[in-house]
This record gives C-alpha cells, sequence and structure tokens, in this order.
C-alpha cells in the first residue's frame, strides 16, 4: 500500500523529513529524549563498543548487514501496521 502519503507519514515518524514537510499530527518517535532517540543511542554505543572488540576501525560488514536487515524489518512492520489500521480501523481512536 505504500504511496506517498504513507511514505511520508513514515518518513515523519522517524524524523527525516523538515518542520515544514512533516505530516500534521504525525508525532517524530525519535524527537531528543523519547524511547526511540534513547534506543538509538544504546544500538549506536554498543556498535562502537563492538567495533573496538573486533578491532574494526568506522564499520563491521556483518554488524551493518544485520543492522540494515532490520531496519527494512521494521519498515516493512511499519508499513503493514499502517495497511492494516486502514483496512481494519473502526475510527476509534
Amino acid at each position: 500500500m505504500q504511496n506517498n502519503f504513507v511514505a511520508q507519514v513514515y518518513d515523519t515518524l522517524h524524523g527525516h523529513l523538515t518542520d515544514d514537510a512533516c505530516v500534521p499530527g504525525v508525532e517524530n518517535l525519535f524527537a531528543e529524549g523519547s524511547i526511540c532517540d534513547r534506543m538509538y543511542e544504546e544500538i549506536h554505543a554498543a556498535y562502537g563498543r563492538l567495533l573496538h572488540r573486533l578491532g574494526a576501525n568506522n564499520e563491521d560488514s556483518d554488524l551493518e548487514t544485520i543492522i540494515n536487515a532490520f531496519l527494512v524489518i521494521c519498515k516493512e512492520t511499519g508499513l503493514s501496521m499502517y495497511d492494516c489500521g486502514v483496512r481494519f480501523g473502526t475510527g476509534i481512536s
């Protein structure tokens, strides 16, 4: 179901858009201090520790593969949840 509006909602949720391009009423889940912001910081810190233990300088291809795969899984899940909400939503908030 991904269309431009759905992509714009997703990008707003993830803080990828400038304020004037965000969908009104959609929260940036990665705003400073939010749970997503804190979890992202934890991921980043753990990534750095793993690189140090592996003796890698800037990145590790296996770690990048793992992280990028999880990002794709999360995006697909989020888009599918939106689609389910549209198909099965009752209008109750």
